[in-house]
């Protein structure tokens, strides 16, 4: 056959396209992905042709060779329709073919060709020019297909060294962002054109793709680089003197934790008085004790977690590798929080403080097997609730590699509004905090000799001494006022002296520098460029006469104030009105800019334009919700609520807020959200009032509430349906049978919805009515065999079962029917290679014998089964085996032992998606193995922080907390706290109708409080009335520990 003209070109650089007889035919002309990707095959090919099974194996590996021939002859005739050839795909002889009558160039041959000419001539102008005529990577909307790979690879490296040896360094950093001497040699030409922003602009684009790409830091010369054209204006580049008292305070908490475990150090004092320089020096020498050291700045107006996303992506420069080690579920949370950790499996369910705080913790172990970190946070009191309960969730924590959590805060902010988180941390007893003071008269001296631009005289160092009164930003400033001003007259305050650094700066810097001030603690160059609404070179101008003067200082690749003073006196002496136009010109820029909502909403507030604020504190609101930043979005709502206090959205977010909190105004907060809407969304509002109300341990409040109620919605129809099925399994709704038809309802309905935390409600519903009917063996039996096979499914329906379990265990039924029960059970998981229920069954086995006393057997049950949960990823099993461990240290008296496990199973029940079901257990059992009484009372209070709200307990399992915090309290001498938590105990021995063993549990409790009142005889009661009742249910272990309280 005689070849037709040279019309046919086929283009996969930069895109695909094929032009043939005046036509084009792209991406979007194809019916089917594989009908062009068997074209785009074809045409790499040698020849552009390939054996028949090549074909197939590149495009349908997972096929055999009848059904891969079968798709193979689908997309070749797809193929030829598209390009209007019936020969354009020939299939013969076992061949596969491409236009094969036909002559075809195609752009990847075409440059590849010339490639290798222009760098063996190795002329530059040639390399540019070579390197200009390629648009793009090779088949971008296909760049995970392995037959792409090699030529993916040779059209990419081809191309950089073209750039390369072209000098075209702006496109190979485009191409390459990772290549470090492109970085370098665009960073070397900004510097001598003296755009020093532009060099730091490239340096934080090079930071950010290593971090992204490789998890490593720029090189020493790169450094060198970013040094230079930063020197002289770098956020504190003074010598340090004096504070050696604290310093040594600072050291010796360092050393308290060589050996592991958490501590904090919190360094506060009024602004100006050094904390930060402070921090930089304990930090400085940790690092040379071998200290790792992560440190961010709290913002006003920040999102939430934003300083963690920010501590991740500092803890990136350890290695990629090391990060894409950490388990899948530790890499989904903290992609939530920074996007530079991405790629990452999706997060199952929504994301809760605890996996944050599970997340963190291992993040931080990144720079090395037991090594030694420090964590600091500068402007501390501007943080946002979430980012300090996780902080203080890490220090209360303890355990672990040694870890120090240093706050620096402004001290006044202690009597207005420092993070709960904050707070609490100081409360603890692993807490130093230091005050700092005013210098010593010779301290200020020698640091002003030190850092002074010129060394002043004797007699001017002694005036700025008196004047400075211990204050060593008031002394440098007022030391650079004396020997830059040209004159003898000292400022008499801080602001006079930083207004002298302004003086010599025109109307027009200033005023935008004012704008700024307003505007943003800490910028970026693109957020300058939105405020000021200047172009870029006037922009330039502008950060280079802040620098110079000292008003902006570069803090990595952002800009920073000075300090907070420098910005307070930027701003203090604006007028009213001209305030107000600044903030409203703030948030119209940055919406602009694409600011965050928080921010944006934070300026229409200052601006006094509230109706404008109101959509961004709604978004605000949404955001913090996501991300489980139940604190922070409730500050958000109830700002929302000041503003339209009938706002449909903001009381309905309010009532949702409130319910995760587990608040007790939820249930009024759906009710006043409910009054407002009106039906139909009353009907929903209700149902969801009624399942809280239900969660609060009031069913029967819940039921009157759901009277008349008719909801209409999967969410509403799904909280109508677990609060009835809950109420009837307790005995307080119609009966068993009516709890599983519930049940079941709220199974299907939550599957309908798609959300994993409502499956494990759903399924929690289900197996407290098989309990109700006792029938949960029989049910556990039916998992086991419909989960066969399924190991996710299995790990999602097993830890449903954990807290209804529980019931069983403590007088369900006799220990001895448990463990045959356990025991078969295993066996049948073994038959038929059931992995999590095997170790499900080994677990409930280690419970109950325990529970009989057999501390040797259940030890060996709980080491298996966390071992088989550990295998197969079931971290709430490994978790509830763990703990199952350290109570066995318990009962045998060496509660030392029982920490290591109960430090662990606490990370996982962090981490794991039915933490409400073992959190409570945990720290009920860290309680009863305390060291002393004092000790006891210190982890009540630290679990009274770390478990709020329905998502982080349930009211089952809820008393295997109360009763030892009951026990922990009376101990402690704290007896209002006891008679709280007793009341509680008989709430729920009332309303959640626990087993009998409980009741008798709650009898020790009592003794425990009657004899803190100075009652002994109505303790020996009750501690006699306890072993009772603990022998009548075959606990004997806990029947002799009260036998022996009752004569205490």
């Amino acid at each position: 056959m005689q070849a037709e003209p040279d019309d046919v070109r086929i283009e996969m650089l930069g895109q695909f396209r094929i032009v043939l007889d005046d036509r084009q035919v792209t991406v979007r002309d194809w019916p089917s992905r594989r009908a062009h990707e068997l074209v785009a095959l074809l045409a790499l090919a040698d020849g552009r042709t390939l054996l028949r099974d090549q074909v197939i194996e590149q495009l349908w590996p997972h096929l055999g060779a009848e059904a891969g021939a079968a798709n193979l002859r689908k997309a070749a005739h797809h193929a030829r329709r598209t390009l209007g050839h019936q020969e354009a795909i020939v299939l013969r002889s076992g061949r596969v073919e491409l236009f094969p009558a036909r002559s075809v160039s195609v752009d990847v041959e075409d440059f590849v060709r010339d490639a290798q000419l222009a760098l063996r001539d190795g002329d530059a102008g040639t390399c540019a020019a070579v390197a200009a005529r390629c648009p793009g990577e090779l088949l971008p909307d296909a760049p995970y297909e392995s037959w792409t790979q090699e030529p993916r690879r040779q059209v990419h490296a081809l191309r950089t060294e073209l750039l390369r040896r072209g000098g075209d360094w702006q496109r190979l950093m485009e191409v390459e962002p990772t290549d470090e001497a492109a970085c370098r040699e665009l960073m070397r030409t900004a510097i001598d054109a003296g755009r020093r922003h532009v060099a730091i602009r490239w340096y934080e684009r090079l930071r950010i793709a290593m971090l992204r790409e490789l998890g490593a830091r720029p090189d020493a010369a790169t450094l060198a680089l970013y040094d230079q054209c930063t020197a002289g204006v770098r956020l504190s580049e003074r010598a340090f003197v004096g504070r050696e008292i604290e310093l040594a305070q600072a050291a010796a908490q360092l050393k308290a934790i060589t050996g592991g475990g958490t501590a904090a150090l919190l360094v506060r004092g009024p602004a100006g008085i050094g904390k930060s320089a402070f921090c930089r020096e304990v930090v400085h020498r940790a690092q040379s004790g071998g200290w790792s050291v992560t440190t961010v700045t709290a913002a006003a107006s920040g999102t939430p977690y934003a300083p963690i996303g920010s501590a991740i992506e500092q803890l990136l420069v350890h290695g990629r590798a090391a990060f894409d080690a950490l388990p899948e579920r530790t890499r989904a949370v903290l992609a939530e929080l920074s996007p530079l950790a991405r790629p990452a499996p999706p997060l199952q369910g929504a994301l809760t403080r605890h996996q944050v705080v599970a997340a963190l913790r291992r993040a931080l172990a990144l720079p090395g097997p037991v090594s030694p970190t420090v964590l600091v946070v500068e402007d501390a009191h501007l943080l946002d609730e979430a980012t300090a309960d996780v902080l203080h969730q890490l220090v209360a924590g303890g355990g672990g590699d040694p870890l120090l959590v240093l706050l620096a805060y402004r001290a006044e902010w202690m009597r207005t509004s420092l993070p709960r988180g904050i707070i609490e941390a100081a409360r603890d007893d692993r807490t130093l905090t230091l005050q700092l003071g005013p210098l010593d008269d010779h301290e200020v001296a020698e640091l002003v000799a030190h850092n002074a631009p010129i060394r002043p005289a004797p007699d001017a160092v002694a005036r700025i001494v008196r004047a400075a009164e211990g204050s060593p930003f008031f002394a440098l400033e007022l030391a650079r006022a004396l020997t830059c001003s040209g004159t003898d007259t000292l400022p008499q305050t801080v602001r006079q002296a930083i207004t002298q650094r302004l003086v010599g700066l025109d109307p027009a810097t200033l005023d935008a520098l004012t704008t700024l001030a307003v505007a943003e603690d800490e910028l970026d160059l693109a957020t300058a460029l939105a405020l000021t609404g200047l172009g870029e070179r006037e922009a330039f101008t502008l950060l280079d006469s802040a620098l110079d003067s000292g008003v902006l200082v570069v803090a990595g690749a952002r800009y920073r104030f000075r300090h907070g003073l420098v910005r307070r006196a930027l701003t203090e002496e604006l007028s009213a009105h001209r305030r107000l136009q600044l903030h409203r010109d703030a948030a119209r820029r940055m919406v602009d800019a694409g600011g965050t909502a928080e921010l944006i909403a934070h300026h229409w507030l200052k601006g006094e334009r509230p109706d404008e604020a109101v959509p961004w504190l709604v978004a605000a609101t949404r955001r913090a919700i996501r991300v489980g930043a139940f604190a922070d979005a409730l500050a958000q709502v109830e700002r929302l609520l000041l503003e339209e206090p009938a706002h449909h959205d903001g009381l309905c977010l309010r009532a949702e807020i409130l319910d995760a909190l587990g608040d007790g105004r939820a249930p009024e907060a759906y009710a006043t959200a409910a009054v407002a809407l009106g039906d139909p969304e009353a009907q929903e509002l209700r149902a969801r009032q009624a399942l809280a109300q239900l969660k609060a341990s009031n069913p029967d409040s819940a039921l009157r509430t759901l009277e008349g109620v008719t909801p209409k919605t999967t969410v509403g129809r799904l909280a109508e349906a677990l609060t009835l099925s809950a109420a009837a399994a307790i005995g307080r709704y119609a009966d068993a049978d009516t709890a599983a038809a519930k049940a079941q309802e709220a199974h299907t309905l939550a599957v309908e919805l798609g959300d994993p935390g409502a499956i494990l409600d759903a399924t929690w519903a289900q197996a407290l009515a098989a309990h109700a009917k006792g029938e949960l063996p029989a049910r556990l039996r039916e998992y086991l065999r419909a989960t066969q096979g399924l190991p996710e499914l299995a790990t999602r329906v097993f830890d449903g079962q954990l807290c209804v379990t529980e019931r069983m265990l403590y007088g369900g039924l006799p220990n001895d029917e448990i463990i045959a029960f356990a025991d078969g059970l295993a066996a049948e998981a073994q038959r038929i290679g059931a992995a999590r229920g095997h170790a499900f069954a080994l677990t409930l086995r280690g419970e109950a014998t325990i529970l009989a006393g057999g501390l040797d057997e259940a030890d060996r049950d709980f080491a298996e089964g966390a071992r088989l949960h550990g295998q197969i990823g079931a971290i709430a099993g490994e978790a509830l085996s763990l703990l199952g461990r350290a109570q066995v240290a318990i009962y045998r008296g060496r509660p030392e032992h029982a920490r290591p496990f109960l430090a662990d199973a606490l990370l996982m029940a962090r981490e794991s998606e039915v933490g409400h079901h073992t959190l409570d257990r945990i720290y009920g059992a860290m309680i009863e193995g305390a060291g002393d009484a004092a000790d006891g009372l210190r982890l009540v209070r630290e679990a009274e922080t770390a478990i709020q709200g329905p998502a982080e307990t349930c009211p089952t399992c809820r008393i295997a907390f109360i009763v030892p915090a009951t026990i922990a309290a009376a101990r402690g001498g704290d007896l209002a706290r006891a008679h709280r938590y007793a009341h509680d105990c008989d709430r729920a021995l009332e309303i959640v109708a626990l087993p009998p063993a409980w009741h008798a549990a709650v009898e020790e409790a009592r003794g425990w409080i009657t004899h803190a009142d100075g009652r002994p005889a109505d303790a020996h009661g009750h501690f006699l009335t306890a072993a009772e009742g603990f022998r009548t249910w075959d606990q004997p272990l806990d029947a002799q520990r009260c036998v022996a309280l009752a004569d205490m």
